[in-house]
């Protein structure tokens, strides 16, 4: 499978990210991450950056090329990714957003932390989506019986 770098993502242009690969930066990076935390315990010989970073042509596969032994600086350095990323994409998240800023700042120092809360970011979206189904459906349904 081919793979690209983050970084040329970005070289392509101002707000040029596809939501795709918007979208594996979420949990399939923190997912990777966590992998390459635990099972490439002696290749940690570098930073976590938009260079070592490589997403499938079709955003449906993530790989971390090097990353730092310390779990908080590779917290911060997704953060930042984030940011980043966030810069480069055409649409705004505010959630995803505000993980980013925990993670630099400290808040969630740990992956386990950032995978959690992107979860709930996620699940939080569903529910709300699914809210609104229901409402939409019980207002048909009143408006039926009223006619």
């Amino acid at each position: 499978m081919n793979y690209v770098s983050l970084y040329s993502l970005f070289s392509r242009g101002d707000r040029n990210l596809s939501p795709h690969a918007l979208k594996a930066l979420r949990q399939p990076l923190v997912e990777e991450l966590i992998r390459f935390q635990t099972q490439e315990a002696n290749s940690h010989n570098g930073q976590l950056t938009s260079n070592t970073v490589e997403l499938s042509k079709d955003f449906t596969q993530v790989r971390v090329t090097h990353a730092s032994s310390s779990e908080q600086q590779n917290v911060k350095a997704y953060g930042a990714l984030l940011l980043e990323a966030l810069a480069h994409s055409k649409r705004s998240d505010k959630k995803l957003e505000a993980i980013a800023h925990e993670c630099i700042n400290g808040n969630l120092s740990t992956l386990a932390q950032v995978h959690l809360a992107i979860e709930r970011m996620v699940s939080s979206r569903i529910y709300i989506l699914l809210l609104a189904i229901i409402a939409a459906g019980l207002a048909i349904m009143w408006l039926q019986q009223h006619h």
